[in-house]
């Protein structure tokens, strides 16, 4: 009985999010991360411009905890951009979509500054990016109605038991 080294056994497999990392879209997380960053930090270092630019707020530390939560998402995003670690695509989705959400809702029932689409658009624009780099990533897309694909070296024609 032999016994294999630990050496050659096999990491686990982990999911194609995981393991996706690829040029453009470690780019769209590093611009996305760049932008949080400096749209989280705006209010903490001068919210008299913050208030100028996007409106009057009545909790101004909610301003800033949403900031805080915006910067660390953002750092998550360089820190795994730059390091070819696997990209957070769930994370980039959730942030995305409930800033987008948020600044729609928001602005549609006038209860911020139509600047906040500009927010919007920019959320847009990363979820488009993301599924876009993703979609082409993927090995065989298969659309509704394909039939399933018999897996490589079975060759067997389906019985015919009439």
């Amino acid at each position: 009985m032999k016994i294999h080294s630990i050496a050659r056994a096999r990491p686990p497999k982990q999911s194609r999010a995981a393991q996706m990392h690829s040029k453009s879209l470690g780019t769209v997380f590093l611009a996305q991360g760049i932008y949080f960053i400096v749209t989280g930090i705006w209010p903490l270092l001068n919210m008299a411009s913050f208030i100028t630019a996007t409106g009057p707020k009545q909790d101004t530390w909610l301003v800033e905890m949403v900031g805080l939560l915006s910067a660390s998402i953002g750092l998550t995003f360089i820190v795994s951009s730059l390091r070819k670690h696997p990209l957070p695509v769930l994370l980039g989705y959730a942030a995305a979509i409930s800033f987008l959400v948020m600044d729609i809702n928001y602005v549609s029932t006038d209860q911020i500054s139509r600047i906040y689409l500009i927010d919007a658009i920019i959320q847009a624009a990363f979820i488009a990016a993301m599924t876009v780099i993703l979609g082409l990533r993927s090995p065989n897309p298969r659309r509704p109605g394909d039939a399933p694909q018999r897996p490589e070296g079975n060759h067997q024609r389906p019985r015919d038991d009439h």
